[in-house]
């Protein structure tokens, strides 16, 4: 399995648990208090797998295009295609990753539910 491709599992294993624990530690304002631990360790997977995908590619990601991905996530990764990969070819790319993150989220959704229905 590709080193990008375990970036992103371990992205989908860090939603799942982020919807477990705000499950099973509700706070009255619906704040996390882990957010800023959530935010850290998925800035560290976006940052590791910018590296990776260019890696794997053949090539280094142009300059900041890591950071922008680790940060600001939703302009860092098409910015990265866009950046590194004929238009086509990064539009294609960026749809693909918009509905990645929305499987995130919907992994968020799915299993904060199935904790709460096991909580009750």
């Amino acid at each position: 399995m590709p080193k990008s491709t375990r970036f992103l599992l371990n992205l989908v294993v860090l939603f799942a648990s982020m919807g477990a624990i705000d499950c099973l530690m509700a706070m009255p304002d619906n704040a996390s208090p882990l957010a800023i631990v959530y935010a850290l360790i998925f800035s560290g997977l976006m940052f590791g797998w910018c590296k990776a995908h260019a890696a794997a590619r053949g090539s280094d990601p142009p300059t900041g295009a890591a950071i922008m991905a680790a940060f600001l996530a939703p302009i860092g990764v098409p910015l990265y295609f866009l950046r590194s990969m004929p238009v086509g070819q990064a539009l294609w790319s960026s749809a693909k990753a918009l509905l990645f993150f929305v499987g995130l989220l919907a992994t968020y959704g799915v299993t904060s539910m199935l904790f709460d229905l096991l909580r009750t």
